[in-house]
């Protein structure tokens, strides 16, 4: 395992953590948008792009983790 570099201060990596905490609210805000999108989505809707989801992982077999 690859050993990360050391901050170069103290106040670096006190900085580091309020970005952290913020990426990981908007990480939440967007997920919550996608699951909005989707609960709004009409159920054919909804089974036509599990249809395109289902194909595309067909034919691409392990592309996407």
């Amino acid at each position: 395992m690859r050993r990360k570099p050391y901050a170069p201060s103290v106040s670096s990596v006190l900085e580091d953590i309020p970005k952290r905490l913020r990426r990981g609210e908007e990480k939440q805000v967007i997920e919550k948008a996608v699951v909005d999108y989707y609960d709004s989505c009409p159920a054919d809707e909804t089974e036509a792009q599990a249809s395109w989801g289902d194909f595309a992982m067909g034919e691409f077999p392990g592309a996407i983790v």
